[in-house]
């Protein structure tokens, strides 16, 4: 054989391992979930799009207790939403194993007990995917029901939908309504007793 022939087969095997190494590291996929528990944050979920190994299109397997990333945590703050069963998520793979942070609650730093990358196994839901961009001007909060808070371009404050409020509320500057009701009175339409009909009026409010 010659040297040539060689370095032929030595390239042959350099790329087959290359593509060996590729194969077994995995970056982003998208998928559907399936089972969900929106208080611990984990959900199962179906890949919607295969992988590719050896040239080849692989779906990898269905995943249980997948973490999913809070909108954003941070100090005494989170923003979240709830996922549904059925809704598409993009998933990314964590570069090591994600076991002994998130699983283990290890908050220091922390060598690992698998030397896995990118594996089909530290999956993490980062975030889902809507048909719409309702309002794309603005910052908003939109339930399927039609109930919303939207900041607008312009910088104001726009609500709809039914309010409950516990504690104190604090309002500076003038509050308009249709109608205000206190402890079940209405505010338009009240009516005073022990006074005479006539032109005279009731006294200011006490």
């Amino acid at each position: 054989m010659s040297t040539r022939d060689d370095v032929i087969i030595l390239n042959e095997i350099s790329e087959k391992t290359k593509q060996g190494a590729k194969d077994e590291i995995h970056t982003t996929l998208l998928a559907k979930i399936t089972r969900v528990n929106n208080v611990k944050m984990t959900c199962s979920i179906t890949f919607l799009q295969p992988a590719l190994q050896q040239g080849e299109q692989v779906f990898p397997p269905d995943t249980d207790n997948v973490p999913i990333k809070p909108i954003f945590s941070a100090g005494k703050f989170m923003c979240n939403v709830p996922y549904a069963i059925g809704d598409v998520v993009k998933v990314d793979f964590s570069e090591r194993s994600i076991d002994e942070i998130l699983f283990l609650k290890h908050k220091e730093p922390t060598a690992t007990q698998d030397y896995r990358q990118f594996s089909f196994n530290d999956g993490i839901v980062v975030g889902g995917f809507a048909d719409e961009n309702k309002y794309p001007e603005d910052f908003y909060i939109l339930h399927t029901s039609g109930t919303y808070i939207r900041i607008t371009e312009e910088g104001k404050i726009l609500t709809s939908g039914e309010w409950t409020h516990e504690g104190n509320l604090t309002i500076k500057g003038s509050s308009t309504a249709e109608d205000h009701i206190s402890d079940g009175i209405s505010g338009k339409n009240h009516l005073h007793g022990g006074i005479t009909i006539g032109s005279s009026k009731t006294q200011k409010p006490e």
